[in-house]
């Protein structure tokens, strides 16, 4: 089942407004470094820079989260085959913005990159990240299914989690969820009271054809449905 017209439009959008903004920056910014700007000048278009971008990510977490709400009222089937195909788009996506990272040498402690390409493997790994988490936590007995063998994937997410920890761009909220993301993957210990009540109590209600084995949920306070 497709997203809706408004959906793809609105991403479309944003991308389009994004990458306009990227560029106007960094002729910006480029005329700040050639007027011999202060320390302090480029330490505040930074903090500005990074507030921009934060706007931006919060708009698209908007729309990644209608997104995820669509998928929520699929059937079993077609929840299954959306999320194969975006989890598949997903990995090579930030497969390609680590690598791209890594060749730049640009850490996750540095200062917001004012280089295009940089910028834009930074937003990737960001947005999908969450994007991500989303879908591991809200449904986790498909994305499991398809994740947890994986190895590749789960090398991939396991730097981009420790990434994301360490920018500056992550609030809050993001924090959290990636807190509960790793103990959901079992990167990090579980909370003997952890639990995801997005898992599915009923075996019978997934289809054979589609997901085979099915773990138990575990008792204890619930993952706030709002992460």
């Amino acid at each position: 089942m497709p997203l809706p017209v408004k959906t793809v439009t609105m991403v479309v959008h944003n991308w389009i407004f994004y990458n306009v903004y990227l560029l106007l920056n960094m002729i910006l910014l480029g005329q700040a470094k050639d007027s011999g700007s202060s320390a302090d000048d480029l330490k505040n278009n930074e903090d500005k820079n990074i507030a921009i971008y934060q706007k931006l990510f919060r708009y698209q977490r908007s729309l990644q989260k209608e997104a995820i709400n669509h998928l929520l009222q699929m059937n079993t089937v077609n929840q299954y085959k959306f999320t194969k195909s975006t989890l598949e788009e997903i990995f090579k996506i930030l497969t390609e913005a680590r690598n791209d990272l890594t060749k730049w040498g640009y850490l996750a402690e540095d200062a917001f990159p004012s280089n295009m390409t940089v910028r834009n493997s930074l937003s990737q790994i960001l947005e999908k990240t969450a994007l991500f988490s989303d879908l591991m936590l809200k449904l986790p007995d498909v994305a499991h299914d398809l994740f947890d063998k994986n190895d590749p994937w789960r090398i991939c997410i396991a730097w981009c989690i420790v990434f994301c920890q360490k920018s500056k761009i992550y609030d809050d909220v993001h924090q959290k969820m990636l807190a509960v993301l790793s103990q959901e993957l079992e990167f990090v210990p579980k909370d003997p009271a952890y639990s995801n009540p997005f898992r599915k109590t009923v075996e019978a209600s997934i289809p054979k054809e589609v997901v085979k084995t099915k773990k138990k949920p575990k008792k204890g306070p619930k993952l706030s449905q709002n992460v």
